[in-house]
């Protein structure tokens, strides 16, 4: 017997989003803030319970994680955003990354150090810099937005379609 109230289908309980505006998810990585476009993430979890495949390919992409039957690649964006790299710990989060069309399932996910906030921004707090990529004002600071749309072309130049796992 189903409890009372309870429904199957999903449901957005984000309050909308006002007009002019967009959401970004601030995430850590070495103890400085980063932001990701809000509007790609499908979920985050915690690291420390996945199981984690090793995956020694370019640098920044270290890891396979199998959710739901299927493979996704993990990128570690320290090295690129010019911060060390830590040990994955308590804190350590997956954030999984939809592609840009809207499929609900991950294109990609992100290993990041914690996560700690939503921000939704009135566009004069996003700024488009020609060779630096976005970024945004939070309180007196500008905080780099993570280059999504170059982290997922590295894996459509190389024509990756496999995301079963394979069995061994």
């Amino acid at each position: 017997m189903a409890a009372a109230g309870a429904t199957t289908a999903q449901r957005d309980l984000s309050p909308p989003l006002r007009r002019g505006r967009e959401r970004f998810l601030i995430v850590r990585l070495a103890g400085k803030e980063f932001a990701i476009e809000a509007i790609r993430i499908l979920a985050a979890m915690q690291m420390r319970t996945l199981r984690l495949q090793p995956l020694e390919w370019a640098p920044g992409w270290k890891h396979f994680v199998e959710l739901q039957g299927r493979l996704a690649p993990v990128y570690c964006p320290n090295q690129a955003m010019g911060v060390p790299e830590r040990p994955i710990g308590p804190r350590t989060c997956l954030v999984l990354i939809g592609s840009e069309n809207g499929a609900q399932e991950p294109e990609f996910a992100l290993q990041v150090d914690s996560v700690s906030r939503y921000e939704e921004l009135s566009a004069a707090r996003v700024r488009h810099q020609a060779g630096e990529g976005r970024s945004i004002r939070l309180g007196h600071k500008w905080r780099p937005v993570l280059p999504l749309k170059a982290i997922a072309r590295y894996w459509a130049e190389r024509g990756w379609s496999e995301r079963s796992p394979t069995t061994s």
